[in-house]
């Protein structure tokens, strides 16, 4: 790997906003009176990657949402307008969904309910759902990720629905009791998800926090600071039949294991291989979304995007999560063969198989969102969680401390974010771009990016 070249500089001070985020986790009492400083900017190559001091502080304050009601029919007057950009593309696009509220109806939470459903299928399919902050002048726009599982709300039988080619709408209520929706905004799914080859899904460190691999879709690995690389689908002549999603590291650090949305697993260095989803003809209810190693490397556990989790080697079964929040994104080992699972709705983290929540959060509404969750990591005692969006903002729960964010420092990443990795001791978190830039907070070491 060729030598990246580095530039560091001093970064000014940014100030927190609001003492409420104290009560989500990561913020000490006070945190909103103050300030911190990044420590140093660095950069390599084109990529941008800024350290953050283990002292720094929540940098966006929670918000309380009042019961959102849906927009009433024939009320007057117009509550605003929905505009999707771009209107197609396979699941996985990135849009940004703009809207505006009426001067009348703007809620005094400042946030809005946007939701997505299939067209003509609101009494049957699936509804995916998250809030956005609304600027004064009665603006949003919120960055999502078209998901390949969308979760059934209570009154729809509580299923995951697959997001198909077709038509898709996208809404949003406030909490004016009065006000109706002039207008939807339309996406049309044009087939499945199909990244690049070499775009990047993911990211995982060695057991020293001393270097960490990226993995591409196209199976390919990038090795940086004391890891060794052990090989890559490309360098064996192996084409994967779907995307690979995630990667995990063997418990020494001396191998490595990549799935596929299928399933498919694929073992290099020490990793063992214990059985794939192909292997025993299973074709999984929703795409397989991560993979997490047992504690002492001999099996591994498969999260779908729907909550179902697969068990291979001595991974044992320990239950699964509700479809009602798909889509799901990760998974990872916790003490006594427990694990994980992690939704992309705010908050939504749990333990198996005692469904405790890690998060504190107490609804999705609790504060709004500049961009749907893109992936999650959890502190290793369990206790504690992150979970990372496209734009680089970063939420911290439970005991997990909030090190810095993208937004926070004024950074805005090339490529979304993708993939969120915690250190060993849980005082600080990488997050990796599509496009391979590599960004480090708190006790994180920077050991390079391919951007």
């Amino acid at each position: 790997m060729k030598s990246l070249g580095k530039l560091v500089a001093a970064m000014r001070p940014f100030e927190t906003i609001g003492a409420s985020a104290a009560s989500h986790g990561g913020c000490p009492p006070g945190c909103g009176a103050q300030r911190w400083h990044a420590a140093r900017l660095r950069r390599a190559g084109a990529g941008l990657v800024r350290v953050l001091g283990a002292g720094a502080l929540v940098a966006a304050a929670a918000l309380a949402l009042g019961a959102a009601r849906s927009p009433t029919a024939g009320a007057s007057p117009a509550g605003g307008t929905v505009t999707v950009s771009p209107g197609s593309g396979p699941v996985g696009t990135v849009v940004h969904v703009l809207g505006h509220v009426a001067p009348a109806c703007m809620p005094s939470s400042r946030t809005a309910e946007v939701t997505l459903e299939r067209v003509g299928q609101t009494r049957v399919g699936g509804v995916e759902s998250m809030w956005t902050r609304i600027e004064p002048d009665g603006s949003f726009d919120l960055e999502y990720r078209v998901p390949t599982t969308i979760g059934g709300a209570a009154t729809r039988g509580l299923f995951a629905y697959a997001v198909r080619e077709g038509t898709y709408q996208f809404q949003f209520s406030t909490d004016a009791a009065t006000c109706a929706l002039s207008s939807t905004g339309i996406f049309r799914v044009t087939g499945p998800a199909r990244p690049g080859a070499n775009s990047f899904v993911g990211i995982a460190s060695t057991p020293d926090g001393e270097g960490y691999w990226l993995a591409q879709a196209g199976g390919g690995v990038y090795s940086f600071g004391d890891v060794g690389f052990y090989g890559s689908l490309p360098g064996i002549g192996v084409r994967p039949a779907q995307p690979v999603v995630g990667i995990a590291s063997t418990p020494d650090g001396k191998g490595y294991w990549l799935v596929g949305a299928d399933g498919g697993v694929f073992a290099f260095g020490d990793a063992g291989f214990y059985g794939s989803l192909p292997g025993l003809h299973i074709s999984p209810n929703a795409p397989v979304a991560g993979i997490a190693s047992t504690p002492d490397g001999k099996g591994y556990w498969l999260v779908g995007a729907d909550g179902g989790v697969f068990a291979f080697g001595d991974a044992t079964y320990q239950g699964r999560q509700t479809p009602a929040f798909a889509p799901y994104e990760s998974i990872a080992p916790l003490a006594g063969g427990h694990y994980a699972v992690a939704s992309a709705n705010p908050g939504a983290i749990w333990d198996e198989p005692s469904n405790t929540k890690v998060s504190t959060l107490a609804t999705q509404g609790d504060f709004p969102l500049a961009a749907s969750i893109s992936g999650a990591a959890v502190t290793p005692t369990g206790k504690g969680a992150w979970q990372v969006g496209l734009d680089g903002g970063v939420f911290a729960f439970g005991t997990a401390p909030f090190e810095g964010s993208l937004p926070g420092i004024g950074v805005i990443p090339n490529t979304p974010i993708v993939g969120i990795a915690s250190t060993p001791d849980g005082q600080g978190y990488w997050l990796v771009g599509a496009d391979g830039g590599v960004f480090a907070f708190g006790d994180a070491g920077f050991y390079g990016s391919v951007v």
